[in-house]
């Protein structure tokens, strides 16, 4: 059993939840933003240059906050890991109430 119950909500989130891009979602970039339409949410939302760069690194598997940060930390000179994971949790708790992204369960141990 996972002693760890999966986050339901987006408060429940911490540096070691397994995030994924919600697979039929549809992303775009147009210059440096992004656009990313949910058809289950019925949702378009508009992502600055960041943002649309996380949907992007999500596109190509599932990552942990901790990984996804470490990752988009590395490309932004001068960002410590920290303020990125701050930054990507309260983004992903944006995505995860519009359903742009999910939470993988892991398989019970």
């Amino acid at each position: 059993m996972n002693p760890d119950p999966t986050p339901t909500s987006p408060s429940e989130l911490t540096p070691d939840t397994l995030v994924r891009r919600q697979k039929n979602a549809a992303f775009t970039r147009f210059g440096d933003d992004g656009l990313l339409v949910v058809p289950d949410s019925a949702m378009q939302i508009v992502l600055n240059e960041t943002g649309a760069r996380l949907i992007e690194v999500l596109a190509e598997g599932p990552l942990t906050v901790r990984q996804l940060a470490q990752r988009l930390a590395g490309e932004y000179d001068g960002a410590s890991v920290e303020d990125v994971q701050r930054d990507v949790m309260d983004l992903l708790g944006d995505l995860l109430g519009e359903q742009a992204v999910e939470i993988v369960d892991l398989p019970a141990d």
